[in-house]
């Protein structure tokens, strides 16, 4: 017997063992289905009909290229999602949901992370709702991911996260929160091809979006192909997005609403720490709280480390701390910055804001307007470590009904020419050998909300002053805030706006060129649904393979436009029978053309104009059944 029982404990260890292994990798291409109401750990998972049931069971597998993992509709779990393993660049593993109904939700339960994934590439994770709360603060986020070396192609889309109880003390760093890309400070983690898009992060402590801590020293900018897209964040409980050591960053369409909601330490909306020619555009900000201190407080801040960072076509409006500004201290100091062509409305503390040593800040074409009401000034330059040397102010439209002026401080080389000076006009109003003291004749000024398209306002109307009467500034974008050509006409215009008589739009710009875009699938990686936007006839967009004929792809024109004409380039896998659909708020679509006839090839297809801010090409037919459609490049017109 005592033989007996050492063979069977050893037996039974043996078997313990073996459960405890990660199941072992089947072949890549592998379609899994997680149901946590009516699934079965016991099920393969490889089917709707047999799905697993727990996330415990996704992460004892190592996933392969080409695999997905999908989640019920309306189904919750508990814990960490953890999986293993990681794709190829032709094939990343997928994380989506199947059925109808509400994102599957997935609950932190309090952990380090509700969604995980360590030192994994080539993943994408779509369609979840995210929630990590708990009842006193501590290191929490949403979505983690981690770095030890160059992680690839992590694309978080589409994903709704809320209530995540971070840690909101300055102290602890701000590395907690909604989603959270981390190295892990070895000097070899980096992050290349990431897109955050189309995201809604509401009431996540201490930051909404956190890239690229932990991966870079210093002037070592060692991110790349980073995209912030159409993200909504919302309440953070400090700031709403950082962006660290990155170089050529592109952070667009995205919103920042109230941030410092909890902290009261310094916060602003979204900006960039140690990143090179990184561009923010086309975004908003408002509501931005002040600190207990009354610092920052701003949607825009280009703070310390950078080089050649762009901050243009960007609305803010009604937050405590000013619009935009450049801060750093002795040790981190900024150069090369440019801040052009954004609209700012009633902003508090100084809509520019020149903290510290940064230099050769160039600040033009923007719009900056104050009620009555308000005290705050233009400009204000505090000594941090040292002051703010060589600001180019050109071109901008101060209209100034209230008290505030210019502080500049202890900064030095400050230059001020072809300005507008509209309104209060205090002593410490800057010479300017070209200014105009003129009413710069706006269309409707003071009346812009919530959203880009309601600044229309500050247009300007065919009596303005400010028409052709600017300085020319090479390489200045090319554009104005709402797209039109600059210059236009004679000469190029002062403020954030381009005047364009009407009907004098030029038909041969595309206003979807380089535009925020989304589509119902994608066949796979390099065949997003950006690459028919790009103006490279020789990248394209393709939906998914299958006999599904309804796909659709969408164009977000940054605002609301008058559109008459509609330019499709196809790939052999056409549409024959599609829809040309407009909407001005991203849900309500109607039907500008029905085709029942295409043609493939070049396709222009014009129609009665519509005002629309998003166009959706939506398929019905397709050419051969089993391919999916694929254009090389769609161009919207006036």
């Amino acid at each position: 017997m005592k033989k007996v029982i050492p063979i069977l404990l050893g037996v039974s260890l043996l078997v313990g063992a073996v459960c405890c292994l990660p199941i072992p990798a089947k072949a890549a291409n592998t379609t899994y289905y997680v149901d946590s109401v009516n699934g079965s750990d016991r099920n393969n998972g490889l089917s709707a009909s047999r799905p697993w049931k727990t996330i415990s069971k996704v992460n004892g597998k190592t996933f392969s290229s080409g695999d997905k993992i999908l989640f019920k509709a309306g189904s919750t779990y508990t814990g960490t999602l953890h999986p293993l393993g990681s794709g190829s660049a032709n094939a990343p593993i997928v994380i989506d949901m199947y059925g109808q109904g509400s994102k599957p939700v997935f609950n932190g339960g309090g952990a380090n992370s509700a969604v995980y994934l360590s030192g994994q590439s080539y993943w994408e994770i779509n369609n979840l709702e995210v929630t990590n709360n708990a009842y006193s603060e501590g290191t929490r986020r949403g979505i983690l991911v981690e770095a030890s070396r160059t992680v690839n192609h992590v694309y978080v889309q589409n994903c709704y996260i809320h209530n995540v109880r971070g840690n909101n003390d300055f102290s602890y760093g701000k590395n907690t929160g909604g989603i959270i890309f981390l190295g892990n400070g070895s000097g070899n983690a980096k992050f290349n091809d990431v897109l955050i898009a189309d995201n809604t992060i509401n009431y996540c402590d201490r930051t909404g979006i956190h890239f690229g801590e932990g991966c870079g020293n210093g002037y070592n900018f060692v991110n790349t192909g980073l995209v912030v897209r159409n993200n909504s964040i919302n309440y953070p409980g400090g700031d709403g997005s950082i962006i660290h050591f990155t170089d050529g960053g592109l952070i667009e369409y995205n919103t920042v609403n109230t941030s410092d909601n909890v902290s009261t330490q310094v916060s602003a909306g979204i900006w960039p720490w140690y990143c090179k020619d990184t561009v923010f555009q086309y975004n908003e900000g408002y509501n931005c709280k002040y600190s207990a201190d009354f610092d920052d407080g701003m949607p825009w801040d280009i703070d310390g480390g950078n080089q050649n960072c762009v901050y243009q076509y960007n609305y803010s409006h009604d937050n405590d701390g000013g619009s935009v500004m450049i801060c750093a201290d002795a040790s981190c100091p900024s150069n090369g910055s440019i801040i052009r062509y954004n609209i700012s409305q009633n902003d508090g503390g100084r809509v520019l804001n020149l903290t510290g040593p940064s230099t050769n800040t160039y600040y033009y074409n923007n719009t900056a307007y104050l009620d009555s009401n308000m005290s705050t000034d233009i400009v204000g330059a505090v000594d941090l470590g040292g002051n703010h040397r060589n600001l180019y102010a050109y071109n901008n439209i101060f209209y100034n009904l209230g008290s505030g002026g210019y502080d500049m401080g202890g900064s030095t080389g400050n230059h001020f020419d072809y300005n507008v000076y509209y309104g209060n006009h205090p002593s410490s109003e800057p010479s300017d050998p070209h200014k105009i003291t003129a009413n710069p004749r706006f269309v409707n000024p003071g009346a812009a909300g919530i959203g880009r398209d309601t600044a229309v306002g500050y247009k300007l109307q065919a009596n303005s002053p400010c028409i052709d009467s600017g300085k020319v500034i090479a390489n200045n974008g090319g554009q104005d805030f709402w797209g039109n050509p600059v210059p236009t006409g004679s000469g190029v215009d002062r403020g954030a706006c381009e005047y364009v008589a009407e009907g004098g739009q030029p038909s041969d710009e595309n206003l979807a060129l380089y535009k925020s875009v989304s589509s119902s699938s994608i066949e796979g990686s390099g065949l997003e649904a950006s690459k028919a936007v790009d103006g490279d006839t020789a990248t394209r967009w393709a939906s998914s393979e299958g006999t599904n004929p309804t796909e659709w792809i969408q164009i977000d024109l940054g605002s609301v436009q008058s559109v008459s004409r509609v330019d499709l380039n196809w790939e052999a896998a056409y549409a024959t029978k599609y829809k040309i659909q407009y909407s001005t708020n991203g849900w309500d679509f109607a039907d500008a053309l029905v085709v029942n006839n295409g043609t493939g090839g070049q396709e222009s297809k014009t129609f009665t104009p519509v005002d629309a801010r998003y166009i959706r090409i939506y398929g019905t037919e397709k050419f051969n059944s089993s391919w999916g459609y694929s254009l090389y490049e769609i161009g919207v017109y006036h």
